[in-house]
């Protein structure tokens, strides 16, 4: 049966009520709408929502039951075998936290967008392979969507740009928004896992950033605007397709862990090693075959990973790296007496060869 504009707007009015949040006014939509068919439709559908909910069956939904929807602050679905999450949905008008991981999931109902004081959404491992536009309208800080089919994200605008953090790690995306740059607020960003070949040449304005894990991806280089994240404490940039360390790295100047593991990298500038924060630094199974260290080399690197690479000669230099204390040199051909003598240079350094 086709709705008038005028029941329309009578159902609307009637689930303005319901979703106040106020006893009084869902009873008075109750009583109103005794008569009208889409409302009663609509009641029936909450019904069997609040079984999703709660996981009490009820044959008939009073107005305590649509009170306690719209009061609903966390609601946990994880793992429920959940393949569709319907429209009505939209009454947790309060709830903040809402967990979806693990489930069947293809696609998100536009109603999601109607979640004014979500701020925590987890939809991890279900098999979504696109979010509707109306994620925009959200006002999240967290958003997880690891595990997932998503080729591609929609561009970022509104509410949306208040995000903290973002994982949409182990998806097929070949690509980020080229509006990434508008998430103005992030502070964590997890893409490992995923096909991309480039990163948005705004990426830059991600002023925020603290932490980036771009891993088991297909990256050659970085955009030039990389240099900006001055505020970056941990990058993990492993198992890419990088030839050189990226030049914008060295001028990181909070940068305190650094992973670029399973690179074809075959040389590392002696800048990245004068970066004044830097403690950490992984570079297992690259392609590297000589070092270089300068006196202005910093003393803050405590861990350093040359395993599996094409070491024949470790410098003198190496010295100035005076606060190292793990370095692994394991499966380097390195000779005994070179061996020895690393240990003479670093005494208070674990050498594992």
């Amino acid at each position: 049966m086709e709705i008038t504009n005028t029941e329309e707007e009578s159902l609307a009015k009637l689930l303005r009520l319901i979703k106040s949040g106020q006893l009084e006014n869902i009873h008075l939509a109750l009583e109103v709408g005794q008569h009208h068919p889409k409302f009663q439709e609509k009641l029936e559908a909450y019904r069997k929502f609040y079984w999703v909910v709660f996981g009490e069956y009820i044959t008939k939904i009073k107005a305590e039951h649509l009170l306690a929807l719209t009061q609903t602050q966390k609601a946990i679905f994880s793992e429920t075998g959940l393949g569709y999450l319907p429209p009505e949905v939209d009454i947790l008008v309060n709830v903040f936290r809402l967990s979806l991981n693990k489930n069947q999931l293809a696609m998100l109902p536009p109603e999601i967008g109607h979640l004014i004081n979500l701020r925590k959404l987890y939809l991890a491992d279900n098999q979504l392979n696109e979010l509707p536009n109306a994620i925009n309208q959200l006002t999240l800080d967290t958003l997880v969507l690891s595990g997932n089919q998503l080729k591609y994200l929609p561009n970022f605008t509104g509410n949306i740009n208040q995000l903290i953090l973002l994982d949409v790690s182990r998806n097929i995306l070949e690509e980020l928004p080229e509006n990434m740059g508008q998430l103005s607020q992030l502070r964590t960003l997890n893409v490992p896992n995923n096909y991309l070949r480039a990163l948005p040449k705004d990426f830059g304005q991600l002023q925020k950033l603290f932490f980036l894990d771009l891993s088991y991806n297909q990256l050659l280089e970085l955009p030039d605007s990389f240099k900006e994240l001055d505020n970056l404490l941990e990058v993990n940039l492993s198992n890419n397709a990088f030839a050189t360390i990226p030049y914008q790295l060295s001028q990181l100047t909070n940068l305190e862990k650094l992973h670029l593991y399973q690179n074809k990298i075959e040389n590392i500038p002696a800048k990245l090693f004068q970066l004044q924060k830097l403690n950490y630094l992984d570079l297992q199974g690259c392609e590297i075959t000589s070092l270089d260290f300068a006196p202005q080399s910093s003393t803050s690197l405590l861990n350093l990973n040359l395993e599996q690479n094409k070491l024949e000669h470790i410098p003198s230099s190496i010295q100035y790296l005076s606060g190292l204390k793990h370095l692994n040199l394991r499966y380097n051909p390195l000779s005994p007496d070179q061996i020895a003598q690393v240990r003479q240079w670093l005494p208070n350094c674990q050498v594992i060869f």
